[in-house]
């Protein structure tokens, strides 16, 4: 696979390889992108569904489709954990993993940033401990892994900054595990 073109690559079937479930969540969170319906999308479910997994490359995905078919380049999208330990254990380890055709990952800023040719689109790691750090940020879409880790505060402070220019709607889209904290 490392000598096809990024055009002869079907991410979905030659590198995601969704599930139903997962593929239900890739199709939904794009028609909130289109529609403003669904705003808010939440994949739960016990240990086992690929929930981490699916946020991260519905993230990918929400970014390769806004440069494709609204021309949007160097889109910010961002992919929230409670804890930067938490976001490597989680995410960073795989995506540092991601063929080179799609990205690069920037290690002191956390960020994966696609290729050029394909939007230059940017995924934003970013931790939920001090969340109004993020009061004057902008993000396409939120997206954040394990929801109810995280306080009612948290929430409503991240829904204000899913706004970018030309993105019809911007979704928000979390992972929880059964939990009491933020219900």
């Amino acid at each position: 696979m490392t000598t096809a073109t990024v055009q002869e690559i079907d991410l979905r079937a030659d590198i995601i390889r969704p599930k139903l479930k997962q593929q239900q969540l890739f199709d939904l969170t794009w028609q909130g992108v289109v529609r403003g319906s669904p705003e808010y999308l939440l994949f739960g479910g016990a240990a086992g569904p690929g929930k981490s997994y699916s946020l991260r490359w519905d993230a990918v995905l929400v970014l390769l489709r806004l440069y494709q078919e609204y021309g949007l380049s160097d889109v910010r999208i961002g992919l929230f954990c409670e804890t930067y330990p938490a976001l490597r254990d989680r995410h960073v380890d795989h995506i540092r993993a991601w063929p080179s055709w799609l990205g690069s990952y920037n290690e002191s800023i956390h960020n994966f940033t696609l290729r050029t040719e394909l939007g230059g689109g940017i995924l934003s790691l970013r931790n939920l401990d001090q969340a109004e750090k993020y009061a004057s940020a902008e993000f396409a879409a939120i997206f954040v892994d394990e929801l109810t880790m995280n306080d009612r505060e948290t929430f409503e402070l991240l829904r204000t900054r899913k706004r970018w220019p030309g993105v019809p709607h911007s979704p928000f889209v979390a992972a929880t595990n059964p939990r009491e904290k933020g219900r």
